[in-house]
């Protein structure tokens, strides 16, 4: 389980970088250094700075390929292995470290390399708060093409979400136009927010290519998707870099983009120097940091943080003089924070209905909820116990569920898989899923570590030292994970609307009994179930 201290390091580190990110290119554009003409002009290479970005996000792959090491099978003195790598820390099982190409992220990058090239025209055109504000805008259109090339369809919620945020944008965009405030590094704020929406456009369609082409893909990890598509982006735009040298546009010498003169302001300037290198330090951490906070507390926190640097984004801003104070622009941020907590369901309006997440996935997968899945329940169901959930299938997912959604998805899965786990008759297979165990929930070095006595660790640890993987190995440590449910999380998963939740599911099934399985014939009728 993570430290209440690691969770907030975290988070304040991944503010700190995502801001240096924006705060660094920008000033990179606004500071003059002497060109490869000896003239002295302001830094104008945005493709350029579009491949630092993306070299910055290969330095995730290297990041991740570090932490593989760490994980790799190691032998004890009698040469047998003790640990072996993980590719998959959800499904409790080994998965292959590699079932699909590295080319899959080429479209995806190419993408994101249009986008970024366009966010950073925009960027040296206006101002670095109504960048950032305006990145909001990918929501609406990721919502739009969801439904026309995922075929989802958007709950009212996120509708009135996408309005919300249009209402923000319209607001931060007009305050740009019509009130100017006259800060430096803004020279036309009007195409500046046209050409960061187009970029917002083409960005929503890499979400949805990712998710179209990519999620069918296992093994992946957060940080090797970002390091893969940091280095087909910069090995695409590097090389592209190559013929914008010939292709006539506005950067010194009439070039669409004069890379060695890039380099040359680069040698002339610290504050470039610096810029560009906070840019390419800053993006690389700023994914980790927010793949850890994703991971380790919630995607709920990692999209309140992202609205938090845009608040730092602006004020620092505002101090530093780049820009003066708008009070519609004050209005309209708001607005698109709320916006975006309404379309995620973080904020929920009364007397609309919420679809939930597991069994809305179900029903896209055209998977059904079986009748039968509220046997092992007693009569009176608020008398229903831990061991009674655990039992039942739809029980255990709703269960599941509130545990991962409060902190406490370390031990769920941790008691699933040893079910799994003492299940298993293959020695070879136990083995390793013994050892998968021990990456995942027991060793120092395990993501999910569970809370065990320090003794009951050493045991576990001295067994698998010798490859000693009984049946009975983990009961010990299940047991007493189960005992820490029973008493702590369990209580509070029955009055919690989660709970409530699983009643309501329990009617559902009761009053449709009739389509459910009949005795005498054996023959097992399903029953769609959608809750909320």
């Amino acid at each position: 389980m993570v430290s209440t201290s690691s969770a907030v390091v975290t988070s304040v580190l991944m503010v700190i970088t995502g801001s240096i990110n924006t705060i660094s290119t920008k000033l990179a554009d606004i500071t003059e250094s002497k060109n490869i003409d000896g003239e002295t002009k302001d830094f104008n290479h945005p493709f350029f700075q579009a491949a630092c970005m993306f070299f910055g996000e290969l330095c995730c792959l290297f990041v991740f390929k570090i932490s593989q090491l760490r994980n790799r099978p190691r032998a004890d003195s009698d040469g047998r292995l003790q640990y072996v790598e993980i590719t998959s820390q959800e499904d409790g099982e080994l998965s292959p470290a590699r079932n699909w190409n590295p080319v899959i992220f080429l479209l995806p990058a190419c993408c994101d390399m249009t986008a970024t090239s366009l966010m950073y025209i925009g960027l040296s055109w206006t101002y670095a708060s109504i960048f950032q504000m305006l990145r909001g805008s990918v929501m609406i259109f990721t919502g739009i093409f969801s439904i026309i090339f995922l075929g989802r369809k958007l709950g009212k919620h996120q509708w009135i979400g996408m309005v919300v945020v249009m209402i923000g944008l319209a607001l931060v965009g007009v305050s740009s136009v019509l009130e100017p405030s006259g800060g430096e590094g803004a020279p036309n704020p009007l195409g500046g927010i046209i050409v960061i929406v187009i970029a917002q456009l083409v960005q929503a369609t890499q979400m949805v290519v990712e998710e179209k082409f990519l999620t069918k893909y296992e093994g992946i990890e957060p940080l090797q998707a970002v390091g893969w598509e940091g280095f087909w982006g910069f090995l695409v735009l590097s090389t592209l870099l190559v013929p914008m040298y010939w292709i006539p546009g506005s950067a010194t010498g009439g070039k669409l983009e004069n890379a060695p003169d890039a380099f040359v302001q680069i040698g002339n300037s610290y504050v470039v120097m610096a810029a560009i290198l906070g840019n390419i330090v800053s993006i690389g951490f700023f994914n980790f940091f927010g793949v850890t906070v994703t991971r380790n507390i919630s995607a709920t926190t990692r999209m309140v943080l992202d609205s938090i640097r845009t608040l730092v984004i602006w004020i620092f801003s505002l101090m530093i003089g780049w820009e003066k104070f708008q009070y519609m622009q004050a209005i309209g941020f708001p607005f698109l924070v709320l916006g975006m907590f309404i379309y995620n369901g973080s904020i929920k309006i009364p007397g609309l209905a919420y679809p939930d997440p597991e069994k809305e996935e179900a029903d896209a997968k055209g998977e059904t909820w079986p009748a039968e899945l509220a046997g092992g329940f007693n009569e009176n169901r608020r008398t229903i116990t831990i061991e009674d959930v655990l039992k039942s299938q739809v029980g255990f997912q709703l269960f599941s569920k509130y545990c991962r959604d409060n902190k406490n998805g370390e031990n769920i899965s941790f008691w699933a898989a040893i079910q799994d786990y003492r299940s298993i008759t293959d020695e070879e297979r136990r083995l390793r899923k013994a050892q998968n165990v021990m990456n995942n929930y027991i060793s120092s070095h395990a993501i999910h570590q569970v809370n065990l006595p320090a003794k009951l660790r050493r045991k576990i640890e001295e067994q698998m030292e010798v490859n000693d993987a009984k049946a009975t190995l983990y009961d010990e440590a299940q047991a007493c994970i189960y005992g820490l449910m029973k008493r702590d999380v369990f209580p509070r998963f029955k009055a919690s609307a989660a709970f409530d939740e699983l009643l309501d599911v329990l009617d559902q099934i009761e009053d449709q009994e009739h389509k459910a399985i009949a005795p005498q014939g054996g023959i097992t009728t399903t029953v769609t179930l959608r809750v909320g």
